[in-house]
């Protein structure tokens, strides 16, 4: 090795064997010299062995007392998730509160009655009465509806006949003494009773709440009886309750509380007749 080694400055620098390797070790490659260029595998660490020194590691051991110690890399630590993509297809739907718009449809024969099972309202003459005791209720009441049934009535239709002809039916197939209808029908008109016919009618059940001219009977559990015209009437309000239901316009506890009103209408003869008419009640704005 030359002399002038180790010199710069006229300072000599007594280098020991391990700071001389360390030296060496840092020189770059002469120009000749082939540059390797295959990765060399190193050696697996021993237990318990010194990392190697990396190229910028210090020179001495006093720099390398100097440095700050190396730190080691930690990878973050794997969390779950804390929101978890829906999956495709399987869109989460808006609660929307189910409604039967055939709720109201749905109350037929809840509750089956008798001619007589109950206190009996009949319209007549354009006001509600209570058949029994003659009592006029006025053309307006307020009436929650608890149950509906059909009749039909095989009648002389003419105002001379008796009762004692007058047949009913909750089928329109057999009389309640038993009678078939049609064989009934066709007595009465070989009897002579030429406009003998079928008539189908609703008997509808439901609490009185209210009445327009007294309150004797509020409360009351009562059945009226609907005429065909009337009965035709019931039938648009079971349409019109089930759009309103599915349109949201009311509530199924709504649906059941009817406001009945009584008119006086005439046919294409001129005859006047009462028909009642059915809406859903609504209360009042409060005044402001």
């Amino acid at each position: 090795m030359s002399a002038l080694a180790g010199r710069k400055d006229g300072h000599s620098f007594n280098f020991t064997e391990m700071e001389l390797t360390m030296v060496l070790k840092r020189k770059a490659p002469a120009e000749f010299e082939p540059q390797q260029t295959t990765a060399v595998q190193e050696p697996a660490a021993q237990p318990g062995a010194k990392p190697p020194v990396p190229d910028s590691a210090p020179w001495t051991e006093e720099e390398a007392a100097a440095a700050p110690a190396a730190t080691t890399a930690v990878a973050p630590a794997k969390t779950a998730a804390l929101v978890t993509a829906p999956k495709q297809g399987h869109l989460v739907a808006a609660q929307v509160p189910k409604v039967n718009m055939n709720h109201v449809k749905e109350l037929k024969d809840k509750f089956t009655v008798q001619y007589d099972s109950l206190a009996q309202l009949q319209a007549s003459q354009g006001q509600f009465m209570d058949r029994e005791s003659g009592l006029s209720l006025g053309a307006e009441l307020l009436f929650e509806l608890l149950s509906f049934q059909e009749q039909f009535v095989v009648t002389p239709n003419d105002n001379r006949a008796t009762k004692e002809v007058v047949r009913y039916s909750s089928d329109g197939i057999t009389c309640s003494d038993g009678t078939d209808v049609k064989q009934h029908l066709a007595d009465l008109r070989e009897l002579g009773w030429a406009n003998a016919r079928v008539n189908a009618r609703y008997i509808i059940v439901g609490s009185l709440l209210a009445a327009e001219k007294t309150d004797s009977m509020d409360g009351t559990l009562v059945q009226i009886d609907l005429s065909p015209k009337s009965r035709s009437q019931f039938d648009r309000y079971l349409i019109q309750s089930a759009y309103d239901l599915a349109k949201g316009l009311i509530t199924e506890a709504q649906s059941t509380v009817l406001d009945l009103t009584a008119q006086v209408a005439k046919n294409a003869k001129g005859d006047i007749y009462t028909v009642v008419k059915f809406n859903t009640h609504v209360d009042p704005a409060p005044a402001a």
